[in-house]
C-alpha cells in the first residue's frame, strides 16, 4: 500500500489535538521539527492508528526517503534536536515515552535483529522497523528509575 503524505498529515495533526487534550500545558510548536514544547524540552509525537492489540510492535521510521538518504523518525527527530519521541496509541489512549538519543542508540544496536523493512511510496521507499514493545520497554521513559521531567504534571 503507497503511502498518501497530505492524509498521514492531516490524521497526525488531528492525532496532536487530541494529546493535547491529555496534555493541556504542551504548546504547540511554530516549527515543522517538533511538534510540542514544554518548559525547554523538544516533543515529537507519533501515532499509532491500530490498537495496542491489532500490533504488538512499534513501527519506527529509520530512513523515511530511501532515494534522497533523508533520515526519518526518531532519527530525524535526533537530528533537529529533539529531546523525547512520543508513541501515542490514539484508539486506546497510550503512550510510551523515549528520550531521543537512547532511542536511537537502542535502535542502531538492535534493528538487525528485526529486519528493517521498505515500505513504497510515490517514487520512493521508506525504510522502518517493527519493534515489540516488549522488547523496548526498558528504555520507555516511565520504566526507567530516574527521571529528569514528568509528563504526568503537563
Amino acid at each position: 500500500m503507497v503511502c498518501d503524505f497530505h492524509e498521514d498529515l492531516d490524521r497526525g495533526l488531528m492525532a496532536e489535538e487530541k494529546f493535547r487534550t491529555l496534555f493541556p500545558r504542551l504548546e504547540k510548536s511554530t516549527v515543522k521539527e517538533y511538534d510540542f514544547t514544554f518548559l525547554d524540552k523538544k516533543i515529537e509525537l507519533k501515532t499509532e492508528f491500530r490498537t495496542m492489540e491489532e500490533t504488538p510492535n512499534i513501527c519506527f521510521e529509520m530512513i523515511s526517503n530511501t532515494t534522497k538518504g533523508t533520515l526519518g523518525g526518531p532519527f530525524q527527530s535526533q537530528s533537529h534536536g529533539v529531546d523525547f519521541f512520543i508513541c501515542f496509541y490514539i484508539k486506546n489512549n497510550k503512550y510510551f515515552i523515549f528520550e531521543v538519543d537512547e532511542l536511537c542508540t537502542w535502535i542502531k544496536e538492535n534493528y538487525k535483529r528485526y529486519g528493517p523493512q521498505l515500505k513504497p511510496n510515490k517514487g520512493y521507499y521508506t525504510k522502518y522497523v517493527l519493534i515489540p514493545r516488549d522488547d523496548i520497554m526498558a528504555i520507555e521513559y516511565f520504566h526507567k528509575k530516574s527521571h529528569n521531567i514528568n509528563l504526568h504534571e503537563i
